[in-house]
């Protein structure tokens, strides 16, 4: 016969067993998650490479998308478009033609870490953000990231993009004289 102890212990036991697999099937990210990840990890790998073709496979390419940025040079300065057609000829002409080979070469040797991952997907449309750091020798910045997702033809494209460079905390500070 089990005493009331023994029972206790076992039941007790049980608790954490469940509460511990509970939490470990929590944090386990699903296989659109992990979807949702690669397509912002290969956006930025495509944009630093100049791969045009690549970089514009991770986009919604409809009037409604919109993609807004703080470019890091100066507080306040904020870079928006919106709609493919308008997006694509801006980044075409000032990044893909230009191949800004010095400044994506120093970017591709950055060490960037993504972490505070938040995604919700809702049917065919999801939203992630997340923090990202990027660190080289001569500088580290931390940008709080956001991004809208649809899926369209089986894999997940960006329709939204928002992207905000934390100023003050950047080494070195990236504020202009104020």
């Amino acid at each position: 016969m089990k005493t009331p102890k023994t029972f206790a212990t076992k039941r007790n036991l049980a608790i954490v067993a469940f509460l511990l697999l509970f939490a470990m099937a929590s944090q386990a990210q699903t296989p659109a998650e992990d979807a949702i990840k690669n397509v912002i990890i290969a956006e930025t790998e495509h944009f630093l490479n100049a791969d045009f073709e690549a970089w514009s496979a991770c986009f919604v390419q409809k009037p409604y998308l919109l993609w807004s940025v703080t470019n890091g040079a100066e507080v306040g300065d904020v870079i928006t478009y919106r709609g493919w057609e308008d997006f694509k000829s801006a980044m075409k002409t000032s990044w893909f033609d230009a191949k800004p080979d010095a400044w994506a070469k120093e970017m591709r040797k950055a060490k960037v870490t993504r972490y505070n991952w938040i995604i919700q997907i809702r049917g065919k449309v999801a939203w992630a953000s997340f923090t990202q750091r990027s660190e080289t020798p001569q500088q580290m910045t931390e940008t709080t990231e956001t991004r809208v997702l649809e899926k369209q033809k089986g894999g997940w494209k960006m329709a939204q993009q928002t992207t905000l460079t934390d100023f003050k905390d950047a080494v070195p500070p990236l504020r202009s004289g104020h």
